[in-house]
């Protein structure tokens, strides 16, 4: 544990560390890969092409009491994580060879992005279960649907 090898190296005096009062756990309880869908057309050896799939996330989040282990406040969440590739291939003979060529592009919302936004969001909500709401209102307002 770090306390401790700080404390051993003389790092940390361990009197002066300040005792919480409370403490998230959670876990990332689901990521699941949603069938997608897509077209790949060609005509004469010419055509697009374009696919999609999703992805989703659950993950849920627990604030607890360290003095009790009394769980005060509790929050799931879940995220569409979406993907969509598409392109053009060609493909010709040039005498008995044949010639194929692919370009294409993928787009993907970063997943570990994913996750951080649901961790703010999660700790956020975790939060305003346990303080006034006039202390979180300005906050959450500014948050977008």
């Amino acid at each position: 544990r770090i306390i401790e090898s700080e404390a051993k190296w003389g790092i940390r005096d361990p009197r002066q560390i300040q005792a919480s009062d409370y403490y998230v756990t959670g876990s990332i309880n689901s990521l699941d890969f949603i069938p997608g869908g897509g077209v790949d057309m060609q005509i004469g050896g010419v055509g697009p092409n374009y696919s999609q799939t999703r992805i989703m996330v659950g993950l849920d989040l627990s604030l607890t009491d360290t003095r009790s282990s009394k769980v005060v406040a509790n929050v799931s969440l879940q995220k569409q994580i979406a993907a969509q590739d598409y392109g053009l291939s060609a493909g010709r003979f040039a005498g008995h060879t044949l010639l194929n060529i692919q370009l294409g592009k993928g787009e993907r919302e970063a997943t570990n992005f994913a996750l951080r936004q649901m961790l703010n969001l999660g700790t956020f909500e975790l939060l305003s279960q346990v303080i006034p709401p006039a202390t979180f209102e300005s906050c959450r307002a500014q948050i977008p649907p």
